[in-house]
């Protein structure tokens, strides 16, 4: 008779699932009959926003919109002038292992876009982007864990004549992840004390950077600094333009069921509305911009969990068999972060230029690489420069900026995995001497896990019509063990008990020291 029992029950280390795919958009625009027409465009920004994320069986969907700003020189006037617009977007994609009840992340990125003037009051726009999508079980992964049973309650009394098996366990951690979003409003009014009455807002940008993440019971505090940016048209002189740069600080919370002071956090944020119009001070000027908008911040949560699987097992009195299975645990390692400085000049070919007006840009990461103790990003800052000319005249400059990071993670990894962000914290650019100078603070964000295989057992099966041959007038073996011989190989090879073996010798199961054990039978 065979009798079966199921070890390491519940344990499912499946890989979590990711998906990369691109998509295009491509539209005709025709400026709104409140803007003026179109002589020259000089800069068209474009941000993705994802507004809904949700996973039915086997399938991930994920809808927003591209909001576009184009900044231009208009005609007659020849004045800088800026309208904006959005694309809506419905992604559905195959995602095979996805269900309903997943934790689902996605991550948007402008990879190219490109402007053309048709005419005065129309243009044509096409962006690429490129989007990663990553799911996992809402559930942790070892919630109620059984490492064995049986087929049936009757074999469990069985145990004690015959069918106990001798088991191997063997700790290792594995990741255990908790997501959790927030979506809120800042309003700020901004005086502007030295500088001139405004008269119209040419551009306006947030840049957010995280300060600090608290994890709490259930909930993360999260420090940010919400850097706003502004350029405008003065009200004395319609062609003079002035930006501004203020810093609001702000504290927010996020729900994270299961959440507590052992996780490490990071967090994205996701600007998803902005509005800003001018209002007028107490003393009767333009000196005020009210500024509205909307920030979505995704936390993601990393702890590792140790638990206990079975890697080994046999009975000492019945011939057994069993079946195995090769898993991969991810172990989480740290988060890594590093500020760089970096620094690019270079010859501009036309010499009337001499100012900086904005300059605004982002980090693309090309490719990196994990070694014994550090994390190679080569990455590039894609930069757009606004200049004028002594006589007014407005141009835009771009350049790309390679940039090769190093970034320390301590001691050696085991074929590690890595997701790498990067964000730039502040941009400066000037001109002198006919060249122009670009100075960044770029900040690089590292998620390392480590991959470890084991081999575990499924199922065991103990045929209990196959009595091992044991010989009856033999009760106990001396056994002098050699170097590094474990106690478990020993035990398994006589058919005998660990836990025996141990009573017997008054010993743990570091047998090292022995130069002599008893074996009972």
């Amino acid at each position: 008779m065979e009798n079966v029992l199921e070890l390491n029950k519940n344990i499912n280390l499946a890989e979590k699932i990711e998906i990369n795919f691109a998509r295009e958009v491509q539209n005709d625009i025709v400026l709104p009959d409140y803007c003026d027409d179109i002589n020259r465009i000089i800069r068209v920004d474009a941000k993705p926003i994802i507004k809904n994320k949700y996973a039915n069986k086997d399938i991930a969907r994920i809808n927003g919109m591209i909001a576009a700003t184009v900044i231009y020189i208009s005609e007659p006037y020849k004045q800088l002038k800026s309208f904006s617009f959005a694309n809506d977007f419905d992604y559905s994609l195959d995602m095979p292992g996805i269900m309903p009840n997943f934790n689902m992340t996605a991550q948007m990125e402008i990879g190219e876009l490109n402007c053309r003037l048709l005419n005065p009051r129309k243009m044509s726009i096409r962006v690429e982007t490129g989007i990663l999508i990553r799911s996992s079980d809402v559930k942790p992964m070892y919630e109620n864990l059984n490492l064995y049973s049986y087929e049936n309650d009757d074999e469990k009394e069985s145990d004690k004549d015959g069918l106990k098996i001798e088991k191997l366990k063997q700790n290792f951690e594995n990741c255990n992840i908790l997501l959790g979003e927030n979506e809120f409003q800042i309003e700020e009014n901004i005086t502007m004390t030295d500088e001139p009455a405004a008269n119209e807002i040419i551009y306006a940008g947030i840049n957010i950077i995280i300060d600090d993440i608290k994890p709490l019971y259930n909930k993360a505090v999260v420090k940010l600094t919400a850097e706003v940016k502004c350029v405008y048209s003065t009200a004395e002189d319609k062609t003079e333009y002035v930006k501004i740069v203020r810093k609001i600080p702000s504290t927010q919370i996020i729900d994270v069921d299961n959440l507590d002071e052992s996780y490490e956090c990071m967090v994205k944020s996701n600007l998803s509305s902005l509005k800003t119009d001018i209002d007028i001070d107490p003393y009767g000027e333009n000196k005020i911009i009210n500024v509205d908008f909307m920030l979505q911040l995704e936390l993601t949560a990393f702890k590792n969990t140790e638990h206990e699987i079975i890697v080994d097992a046999y009975c000492p009195k019945y011939e057994s068999s069993m079946q195995n299975e090769n898993i991969t645990s991810q172990k989480y390692k740290g988060i890594f972060r590093e500020n760089q400085d970096i620094e690019d000049s270079i010859i501009l070919e036309d010499t009337a230029i001499d100012s900086v007006m904005d300059i605004s840009g982002m980090i693309v990461i090309n490719n990196t690489a994990i070694s014994e103790s550090s994390v190679t990003v080569n990455s590039s800052a894609e930069v757009s420069v606004m200049v004028k000319s002594g006589d007014g005249e407005i141009q835009n400059l771009d350049c790309s900026i390679p940039i090769k990071s190093d970034i320390s993670i301590g001691e050696k990894s085991f074929n590690g995995s890595i997701d790498t962000a990067a964000q730039i914290l502040e941009c400066n650019a000037k001109i002198e001497s006919g060249k122009l100078t670009v100075k960044l603070n770029v900040c690089y964000e590292c998620v390392v896990f480590e991959n470890r295989n084991y081999n575990i057992i499924k199922t065991f099966m103990i045929e209990t019509d196959k009595p091992k041959n044991i010989k009856k007038d033999v009760q106990m073996v001396i056994y002098y063990p050699g170097q590094g011989e474990s106690l478990w190989n020993i035990a398994k090879k006589y058919d005998s008990q660990v836990s025996k073996i141990m009573k017997y010798n008054k010993c743990e199961n570091n047998i090292n020291d022995r130069k002599i054990i008893v074996i009972p039978l």
